[in-house]
């Protein structure tokens, strides 16, 4: 799926396993997760693993980036690895667009998809990395916590595009939340999307939202929040 804004990236789940926090199909401490990359350059690769080390003693799993020759070695490291990753170019400067699985599909093919720019390793392709990273280790989107405020998704420039389950606040006490780690809602997380605030809305927030911001557009976290790592840690 393509739109035309930034940073919209699709969480792929099966329902038992989707949430903020997923607490089933998450990936056995020790895992070297292997990911086949596609269409990808040595500079992507860099940048690829230069973005994951966000992750490094925060999870306790390694990321692999293979970059393989098209052709058989490459069809056969879709088999051999447990992830693909195709990698896709932007057409202007807000087409970052991304996608993954959630967590441990054990029995699955995992597929992934994220937006670089072939010049360089900027940080809405950064971003983008460790935002599909983070679905893969088994998080989901932040503004989908039942405690978001009612006007974040309201907001959202493209949310007539977006699927409503990418967009719709998860009740508490639902099925789906008591399938999940939910940890206080945090606006700095890496797995929120951006949207538009004004002033008096800027002010609900204890948290300063100009420096992520561009004008009246909060852009999103391009790391892990202090929140992202200790639910991390609480899931691992």
């Amino acid at each position: 799926m393509k739109l035309a804004m930034a940073f919209f990236s699709i969480a792929l789940a099966l329902p038992a396993y989707a949430g903020l926090g997923q607490r089933r199909g998450l990936w056995r401490p020790g895992t070297t997760i292997r990911i086949n990359v596609l269409k990808s350059t040595p500079a992507d690769i860099a940048c690829l693993r230069n973005a994951a080390e966000v992750y490094r003693g925060i999870v306790p799993v390694t990321f692999q980036f293979n970059a393989r020759p098209p052709g058989l070695r490459q069809r056969l490291g879709s088999f051999a690895d447990q992830v693909t990753l195709t990698v896709r170019r932007p057409e202007h400067s807000r087409d970052y667009l991304g996608h993954s699985y959630v967590g441990n599909m054990t029995f699955f093919k995992e597929a992934m998809m994220v937006t670089l720019d072939p010049q360089a390793c900027n940080a809405a392709g950064r971003r983008i990395i460790v935002h599909e990273l983070g679905h893969l280790l088994g998080l989901h989107h932040e503004h989908q916590h039942p405690d978001v405020p009612a006007f974040i998704t309201l907001q959202y420039q493209w949310n007539m595009n977006a699927p409503a389950d990418q967009l719709n606040p998860i009740a508490r006490g639902s099925d789906l939340a008591r399938a999940m780690y939910i940890t206080p809602y945090d606006v700095l997380s890496v797995m929120h999307y951006e949207f538009i605030y004004g002033p008096a809305q800027a002010a609900l927030f204890t948290e300063d939202l100009l420096p992520l911001s561009q004008g009246t557009m909060f852009l999103a976290n391009s790391t892990l929040s202090e929140g992202d790592v200790a639910l991390l840690r609480e899931m691992y």
